[in-house]
């Protein structure tokens, strides 16, 4: 009887330290799996640490200016009389092909800096300007000191076009400030937009009828003159664009009168560029990777009781 209880207290304690080198070896195996990870993830973990992922320095965005010819144009018709005054034209008015009412919309692409990049120049030492306000010129022209010069020539809706007038290429501007407080774009004051050397429906004076006529594409061209050629620039304020030097010549290149037409409407701007994008601590991704290696374990485990 005595021998009996010996010999199961044997077998107990027997079935205890297997189960214990059971778990000693699975531990074990967990933790060789982690310290062949970590040779691997943790210095990659520790490069992501310190070098963080930036979101872009620049953003490519779609400007425009969504609004209505607010003016019968074929009634802002001026010439020149015969002592010389100006005066509204009394003969018969054509039509414009740009109608009262009618929808435009003014375009170009520009390259603006983001959230990051101002970022990395306060990083590199530089001031915060007062209110964080940063005032920006963009435009396709020539380098200059504050333009940014990375937008594309303008487009607009309904036959105006740009050209080079008197060897001179097309030119468009627009002044924005950035935020750095809201991370958004707005225009600067009126914007003093500009887009020049624009040809297409304009008028132009016949000698012979002594009557304008209208131009549907683009005027006549005399020696050193660019009939039809106008730019068209913020007006009173942000909300309008108006035509300068819409000039009728006639077929001498003489100037014989005006004409003008004004676009009601807004400029749709981008709302900002974001900022940097977090990776987690390269401490926080350890645990994770050790998270993963605990149900495998447990895994590895339950499959042993089972055999």
């Amino acid at each position: 009887m005595r021998h009996a209880r010996w010999h199961r207290t044997d077998r107990y304690r027997g079935c205890m330290m297997l189960n214990r080198l059971k778990k000693s070896v699975s531990l074990r195996s967990a933790a060789i799996s982690l310290m062949m990870l970590a040779p691997v993830a943790l210095p990659a973990l520790a490069r992501a640490q310190s070098v963080a992922v930036s979101a872009p320095q620049y953003q490519n965005v779609t400007i425009s200016f969504n609004g209505v010819v607010a003016n019968d144009v074929s009634r802002s018709l001026t010439v020149r009389q015969s002592d010389g005054t100006i005066a509204a034209y009394t003969g018969p008015v054509p039509a414009f092909s740009y109608a009262q009412g009618q929808a435009v919309t003014v375009s170009f692409d520009a390259r603006l800096p983001t959230k990051a990049y101002f970022d990395g120049l306060l990083g590199a030492g530089a001031t915060l300007p007062a209110g964080g306000i940063y005032h920006l010129q963009v435009d396709n022209g020539a380098p200059g000191t504050g333009n940014l010069n990375n937008a594309t020539t303008a487009t607009i809706t309904g036959g105006l076009h740009a050209v080079s007038s008197m060897g001179e290429m097309p030119y468009n501007r627009l002044k924005l400030i950035y935020d750095y407080n809201t991370d958004a774009y707005s225009l600067d004051g009126t914007g003093a937009f500009m887009d020049t050397s624009l040809l297409g429906a304009g008028y132009y004076y016949d000698l012979a009828s002594g009557k304008v006529v209208a131009c549907t594409t683009a005027c006549i061209d005399p020696p050193g003159q660019d009939n039809g050629a106008l730019s068209l620039q913020s007006g009173a304020d942000a909300n309008t664009l108006t035509t300068a030097f819409a000039r009728i010549y006639d077929s001498m290149g003489q100037a014989w009168g005006n004409f003008s037409m004004t676009l009601t409407g807004s400029w749709s701007l981008p709302k900002g560029g974001g900022g940097a994008v977090q990776v987690p601590e390269p401490s926080m991704l350890a645990l994770f990777g050790a998270g993963v290696l605990v149900p495998v374990w447990r895994r590895r485990r339950a499959r042993r009781k089972q055999g």
